[in-house]
């Protein structure tokens, strides 16, 4: 499938969902024990965070091999999609998969501190990982398939990430949104 939409391919298991200046405490595949611990987390469930060290994940699982999409309505609303489909669909018609959807219930929350969103699958070893070069989102890393993370800049700050699954015009549709909470003043 030939698109210019951001996306993410895996081979099943779980992405990660974090700030890219946060991750470099994940080493995929190569530690069993890590990778272990986030298959065990979605085994039950579509979302799930884990702390390695000091650091919390978000973790989502798409649903199998294949490709997530990535779309960005604002820098602060972020969809992972997972469509099936019976005919190939157009970048349109996959970013209004998302369209009408309404904000979903926290389940997990994430610090996007850097502004730099990364989403990767979870069996990349992200402990070493480069930021992309210029705008192509894209780590500069030698990662084991194409394309299995993408970085997007986002506004710094706390996020809530929620999960669904739904039918749109006879295509299944699984998804998590990234939404950015407002800041709370507080008056001293």
């Amino acid at each position: 499938m030939k698109t210019a939409l951001a996306h993410v391919n895996s081979e099943g298991g779980p992405l990660i969902i974090s700030d890219l200046e946060r991750v470099n405490v994940w080493n995929g595949a190569t530690s069993p024990e890590q990778y272990s611990l986030a298959c065990s987390a979605i085994s039950e469930r579509d979302l799930a965070t884990i702390r390695i060290g000091q650091v919390e994940l978000a973790l989502w699982d798409p649903g199998g091999p294949g490709t997530t999409f990535l779309i960005k309505r604002d820098s602060g609303l972020v969809y992972l999609v997972r469509f099936w489909a019976n005919d190939e669909l157009t970048d349109l018609q996959i970013a209004g998969l998302v369209d009408g959807v309404p904000p979903l219930s926290a389940e997990a929350s994430l610090d996007v501190v850097s502004g730099q969103l990364l989403i990767i699958w979870a069996a990349e070893d992200c402990s070493s990982l480069s930021p992309p070069s210029a705008d192509s989102g894209i780590p500069r890393d030698n990662l084991s398939m194409g394309r299995t993370a993408f970085v997007m800049s986002v506004l710094p700050g706390k996020y809530t990430v929620g999960v669904s699954k739904y039918m749109k015009n006879d295509i299944e549709v699984k998804l998590a949104e990234l939404r950015k909470q407002p800041l709370i003043e507080t008056s001293v």
